[in-house]
């Protein structure tokens, strides 16, 4: 990813502008559009990153020497360009993410609230987590925590059992999949790696502790 220096704010002359200034801010604009949109913003993201530059919805008026003066919506005729070149801009976006978000082993409620900070909509958003393997994502989300020196500093099973459970809550996996992924076998290896005894000794078979134990701690 090429890093980008932080511009100042384009400043857009009042009045009739010269057709010079409004080429050098139309360009500007679609330059900008397409900078963003090659480090995997989305057209809504570009929009307010536009509206941060300093453009706005607001059409202006250009002088058109020997012809009429012209209008231009420096915003839309960037964001239009960008999509004329790119039609499924967005689509390719979201696929890029989804996999991200699966690759990161976040909950479906974690990526949906994702999408909405990013501006899709909530059909889109239904559309795209009704194939999302949440499952896979807590296997991965689940390896990862059970692994960790966090959790592997606690002395018992039940301990482990507990913290990892405890997590997984925080990420807003539902109940039902955090209590079925602390009782396979992949993860209680790792729960009672180390441990000998009593220690190792797992006191809720098959299951994970209540929800209201795992809030209240």
């Amino acid at each position: 990813m090429v890093f980008m220096k932080r511009a100042r704010k384009v400043q857009i002359p009042d009045g009739v502008l010269e057709a010079r200034t409004a080429e050098r801010l139309r360009i500007h604009a679609i330059r900008s559009a397409f900078w963003y949109a090659d480090n995997e913003y989305t057209t809504a993201q570009i929009r307010e990153k536009l509206y941060d530059k300093g453009f706005t919805d607001q059409v202006h008026m250009f002088v058109r020497p020997g012809r009429e003066n012209g209008v231009i919506d420096f915003v839309g005729t960037a964001i239009d360009t960008l999509l004329e070149g790119h039609p499924n801009h967005d689509s390719i976006i979201l696929n890029l993410k989804m996999s991200k978000y699966l690759n990161a082993g976040k909950s479906a409620a974690q990526v949906k609230r994702e999408l909405e900070k990013i501006g899709y909509t909530p059909e889109t958003i239904q559309e795209a987590l009704s194939s999302y393997d949440e499952e896979r994502a807590i296997q991965k989300e689940a390896q990862s925590i059970v692994k960790s020196k966090h959790v592997q500093n606690y002395k018992t099973y039940d301990r482990r059992k507990e913290k990892v459970v405890s997590l997984l809550v925080r990420r807003m996996f539902p109940y039902h999949m955090i209590k079925h992924v602390v009782a396979e076998d992949s993860i209680r290896e790792h729960l009672r790696a180390r441990l000998s005894g009593a220690a190792a000794r797992d006191t809720t078979p098959n299951q994970g502790p209540s929800l209201a134990n795992v809030l209240n701690n």
